[in-house]
């Protein structure tokens, strides 16, 4: 096992949207930084995937900007057609269409052009499987399963927050109870995600979604609409 080196400011565990965001804003504090991520590359739920000819968005299919701090930070890729407009609603199982004023925007590319870019310059290591994180002398301390230490004054976990509390666990480190409690009650739904690329045209109205009522298909999504070749996926 390596021995931690000097402190960093900042470490953050996990390389997605909100890691490679809170990593961008620090590295222009000008603190120091590193980023870690257990997966082969950066992104987490800005996913995208490759079969073929086909790019398959298996994670967020779009995001809504909501104010006026993120659209100026994403102007530059407005701009350049990083991103776009998808739809500003889509149809609904049972027929007709849900509209509301709340453009959704994509990556004509693939999703995880998004993160490919926020990572760009910045000290990402990605396969580095946390095991453990304690606090031990006024700083942090992580550990990684393949026997890597990293050492930081301040630790930014944004990992689902049971994996999170899993790894401080694994540390002994202690955090407030009464935050503990609240963290200890946070649930998530788990999904499956099926993706086909079909030999034609799918039955999906435009824009390219379908919202259902509930299980086992919570949404439909034609990625024709957003590239070519077409690509269903359900969910």
């Amino acid at each position: 096992m390596t021995a931690p080196a000097a402190p960093l400011d900042v470490l953050i565990v996990g390389a997605g949207l909100a890691g490679l965001c809170a990593a961008r804003e620090l590295q222009r504090a000008g603190r120091s930084i590193c980023v870690l991520d257990k997966a082969r590359g950066v992104g987490g739920r800005l996913a995208s995937r490759r079969m073929g000819a086909a790019v398959l968005d298996h994670g967020a299919q779009y995001f809504t900007v909501r104010s006026e701090v993120v659209r100026n930070l994403l102007s530059g890729w407005f701009e350049d057609g990083t991103l776009q407009e998808w739809a500003r609603g889509f149809a609904l199982a049972g027929g007709g269409k849900k509209l509301d004023e709340d453009p959704r925007y994509i990556a004509p590319q693939g999703m995880n052009v998004l993160a490919k870019q926020l990572a760009a310059g910045l000290p990402v290591t990605i396969g580095a499987k946390v095991a453990s994180a304690s606090a031990e002398a006024a700083r942090w301390v992580v550990h990684t399963e393949g026997g890597d230490s990293y050492a930081a004054h301040a630790l930014l976990l944004t990992a689902p927050v049971p994996q999170s509390l899993e790894l401080l666990a694994a540390g002994n480190a202690q955090i407030d109870a009464g935050h503990a409690a609240v963290l200890a009650g946070v649930e998530y739904r788990r999904c499956i995600a099926l993706l086909a690329c079909l030999h034609g045209p799918s039955a999906v109205p435009a824009p390219g979604g379908v919202w259902f009522g509930g299980e086992p298909v919570s949404w439909l999504a034609d990625n024709a609409y957003k590239r070519t070749p077409t690509i269903a996926m359900a969910r």
